[in-house]
């Protein structure tokens, strides 16, 4: 694997990738970042970030002199939960 996941190599559990490479619901998405310039992650970074100040979802830092609003800081790389995970935590919050 290059660019964004160069070295990667976990000591403990990791989502995206088991000790042989990227897991299955991964694979089609792991490779994708490396794609992307640095350019390309700043200008899509700053746009997330446009979007989520005109749509008001902030949130107040109090006592800090830079400014008191601050968007919510979001992950360019999305976690992905296959289904049968999914299934099994949704069937746990119907439940509650």
């Amino acid at each position: 694997m290059e660019g964004l996941f160069v070295g990667h190599a976990p000591e403990s559990f990791c989502e995206v990738f088991a000790p042989d490479g990227p897991r299955t619901h991964y694979r089609g998405l792991a490779g994708r970042p490396d794609t992307l310039t640095s350019e390309d992650m700043a200008a899509r970074a700053a746009l997330v970030e446009s979007i989520l100040r005109r749509q008001g979802i902030t949130f107040a830092v109090y006592g800090e002199k830079s400014g008191t609003e601050r968007t919510w800081q979001l992950d360019q790389v999305p976690r992905l939960i296959p289904a049968a995970e999914w299934d099994h935590r949704e069937r746990g919050m119907a439940q509650r």
